[in-house]
């Protein structure tokens, strides 16, 4: 299957932040899929993160930690690489409006077979 972009979404706000957007791949378990993978975009320069949480540091900044990640730096980067491909194809055949998703690709809650 490669990886596919199932549901994207502009940024309220103009800034850094352009959009959040989910993505659905295989893995040797079967297919997986992560929501909320935030695009950003400064000078020119994409990149894009795991979903994360925030918090107050200790003196009162909102810091922000990675929900999920690579150990290695350059696995992480072509997961970088293979998410903003996939968010390129996507928008070439859906467009660019605020919100796109994919109804065929909706993700439904997992019904797990009894062993």
């Amino acid at each position: 299957m490669g990886m596919k972009v199932t549901k994207y979404a502009k940024a309220f706000k103009p800034g850094v932040l352009v959009g959040t957007f989910s993505i659905l791949y295989d893995t040797e378990w079967g297919p997986r899929w992560e929501q909320d993978i935030k695009l950003f975009m400064k000078n020119g320069h994409r990149w894009c993160t795991f979903p994360s949480r925030s918090y107050k540091d200790e003196s009162g900044l909102i810091q922000y930690f990675p929900m999920s990640g690579f150990q290695d730096r350059q696995d992480h980067t072509k997961w970088q690489k293979t998410c903003i491909d996939a968010l390129d194809t996507f928008c070439a055949n859906h467009g660019q409006a605020n919100t796109v998703q994919l109804d065929s690709e909706i993700m439904k809650p997992v019904q797990y077979k009894d062993d």
